[in-house]
Formats: structure tokens, sequence, C-alpha cells
């Protein structure tokens, strides 16, 4: 049982500490049985991270959400249960707190008391690091790099299937080479009801705290948002809301600007993050592995046409992910070494493509067709069960059934 500090009579500044420290580790075991990891470090630095957002009374309410957005009177039935005293009023503002503060999400669900707030927890990215967006602190920052370089990094980059997905810039791809339409960004949002929603880059504010502002483009309102994500983020004061027309035009931007197109692993993505090689915590770690396409979800990859390519190098700038040199075969016209694309870096963005005046360069299938979860909840059941197998998820249910979280 886990009880709020002011609730606890005597102990010692010692074990008062410890009780402290004890309502961290279990929200943080709490958040680590969510699909998105969230593993225990040797150096506490996940105990801090949580210590940012949460205050101990926090974390205690925080240990009895759910995956799942759950209602108020629901959630206090379980925290009065585990002998939280807290009133309905008292809880609701304290989840309102959490929410705003972006520690954990929260929705809209129609009741026979007809549309009530819910509230559930979140993974630390995607999730809680980018709420952080317009309000991040140095420290909050060097503690998340420090976890995303060592354990964090490690657990989310060894998943078989990510938060994300790379698409393809528009001119990159046609009809002839389409995989499925849910490569075709233009398409989906031209049939997309919206709203529409842009926000700033909460990874380039974060190099940006420490010193490294990115140095690949003066645009900073990159995060793209869709739906119901548009409308959540807009009610939390951290995005704009903007046309339909203004969206596409913001997509044309982000491949004129040379970033790369990453979307929610779904086939109706909510959110599309416009990235590039100096700043995405994504693309920047995966850039440090041996293999880095083994991290990302893919059709595509680049292909050079060695008798169009003249070697002018304009490829090898545009590339986020170092995947394409000039050490190919030396070009006839030019006498130039070619281009040379390394299948083991490229991600098939297809921002090469458009750059090349000889026309030289296209994407090419893969040789397995990435067909992303339909939605939402079939994507994290998948991660449930490729982190934990059949039966290590049917008993996490279980034990959510009967807890009354689900």
């Amino acid at each position: 049982m886990i009880l709020p500090l002011d609730n606890r009579a005597g102990g010692s500044e010692a074990r008062q500490m410890q009780n402290t420290t004890d309502v961290y580790r279990s929200l943080q075991k709490r958040i680590d049985e969510l699909p998105i990891p969230f593993p225990q470090a040797g150096n506490d630095v996940e105990i801090r991270l949580l210590r940012h957002l949460f205050t101990p009374q926090e974390a205690a309410v925080a240990c009895e959400l759910s995956a799942l957005g759950e209602t108020i009177p629901k959630i206090y039935k379980r925290t009065k249960k585990k002998g939280l005293s807290y009133s309905q009023s008292e809880l609701k503002k304290l989840l309102h707190g959490l929410y705003k503060k972006g520690a954990i999400t929260g929705g809209v669900e129609k009741t026979k008391h007809g549309l009530e707030r819910t509230f559930s927890l979140l993974p630390l990215a995607i999730g809680m690091f980018e709420m952080q967006v317009d309000n991040l602190t140095e420290e909050y920052t060097r503690d998340f790099e420090e976890y995303l370089d060592n354990d964090f990094g490690k657990a989310i980059l060894n998943k078989k299937t990510g938060q994300v997905r790379t698409i393809p810039v528009g001119s990159a791809i046609s009809s002839a080479n389409r995989v499925g339409s849910y490569d075709d960004i233009k398409k989906y949002v031209l049939q997309y009801p919206g709203p529409f929603g842009v926000m700033n880059c909460v990874c380039r504010q974060a190099k940006e705290l420490l010193g490294e502002p990115c140095t690949h483009s003066d645009v900073r309102e990159t995060c793209l948002t869709l739906g119901e994500a548009a409308a959540g983020m807009k009610r939390r004061g951290n995005a704009r809301l903007v046309s339909k027309e203004e969206f596409l035009e913001l997509l044309k931007r982000a491949e004129d600007e040379g970033f790369v197109l990453q979307a929610k692993n779904v086939q109706e993505p909510t959110f599309i993050c416009c990235c590039c090689g100096d700043c995405c915590e994504i693309l920047t770690t995966a850039k440090k592995l041996p293999r880095p396409v083994e991290a990302f979800h893919t059709n595509y990859f680049a292909w050079v046409n060695d008798e169009l390519c003249t070697g002018c190098g304009r490829c090898v700038g545009r590339c986020q992910m170092d995947a394409i040199s000039l050490t190919g075969p030396v070009s006839v016209s030019t006498g130039k070494a070619t281009a040379r694309v390394d299948r083991d870096r490229c991600i098939g963005c297809g921002l090469c493509v458009p750059t090349c005046a000889a026309g030289s360069l296209s994407l090419v299938h893969t040789d397995k067709n990435a067909v992303p979860p339909r939605t939402s909840t079939l994507m994290y059941i998948k991660m449930y069960l490729e982190r934990r197998g059949v039966l290590g998820t049917l008993l996490l249910g279980v034990k959510y059934l009967f807890s009354g979280r689900m």
C-alpha cells in the first residue's frame, strides 16, 4: 500500500526519505509495465526524471492510474481503497495539475453523465518528454539525455515495433512505387477532416538548452498534429490550430528544409514529426548504432543510378543519417566519384531524391512490406506481445482486470 507522505505518522528523517524513494520506485515500475519500457538504471536517473514532474503525493496517485483513460470517479474509488485520503474535488485538482505539467495525459469519454474528462499514464517517450515542450528545464533535459544515452535508449531501440515510422517526403514517391496509402502522407491529409495543429519541436528546445542549437534549420515549429492530438495540445496551450491548406504547406516546407518525416506507427497517424539529424532524439540516438536501419520502420531505401549520377554531392549534405557518400564509380561526364547509399544506414525518407538534379536517385521497395498497425490500440498490443510474450501479456491483463485498472 502506498500512502501520501502527509499521512504517515512518525518515523525518522532517513525513513521519510526512504519512503519517498519507494513511491518513486513504485511509479517507475508501474510505468515500465506500459508498452514502452521505462527500465531501472544503475544511477537512479529515471527516479530523478520522475521527481522533476511528480511530488511524492502525486506519484502515489499516479501509481493507481492505468494505460487506458479513466474518469475521476473510477480513479477515486481505487485511490480511496488504497488509503489515499483525497476527496473527488481534491483528486480532480491534483490530476488536472499533473496533466498541465505533462506528467500524465487526458482525454474525454462519453458516459451516462455526459462528456467526462479521463486521465491515464504516459510513457517517458513519446510521452512525458514531448509534453515538456515550451517548459523544458536544463536539469530535466540533462537527466533525459543521460537516460537516453544509456538504459532507456537501449530499451526502446531494441523493440521490434516502435512508436514511429519513417514516411517518404511527398515528391519522393509516385503511384508507381507507393507501397500503401499509409505511405502517401499528402493524400492522407487531404482526406482527413481535421483539426490540424502545429507546435514547437521539443528536441530542438532541448538542444538549445544544452548549448547545441540546431545548425540544420532555423525553423522551430515542426511538430505536426491531427485530430484529438491537435485539439488536446491546443487545450494545453502548446499548439496552434491551422487550416488543412496551411498544414499541407508545412509539410512542403519540411521537405524544402530537409526534415525527415516520422509519423505515429499506425495507418491513420495523429502526429508527424519533422526531424533533423542535429536534434531529433530518435535520429541522433540511432545514428550511433552500427546498423541504424534496424531501429526504423520503413518500406523504402534510396538507390543510385551510376550512369546518371554526376557526383555533385548535394545528396550527401541532404541525408540526415549519414547514409550517402561519394565513393562510387567515377562519373564519365564529370570525372568525379559517384554517390553510394549505405543500406545499413538508409531509412528511406526520400530527402535525397528531389535534391538530385540529374535524376539519378530514386526510392526502391525493401524486401518486406512493413504494414503499420491499423490503430493505436493494436500497435500497443503488438508491443506488449513483443515485450512479454502471449503468457506475460495475458497475466498482465488479468492483473489489471482484478485491480480494477481496465
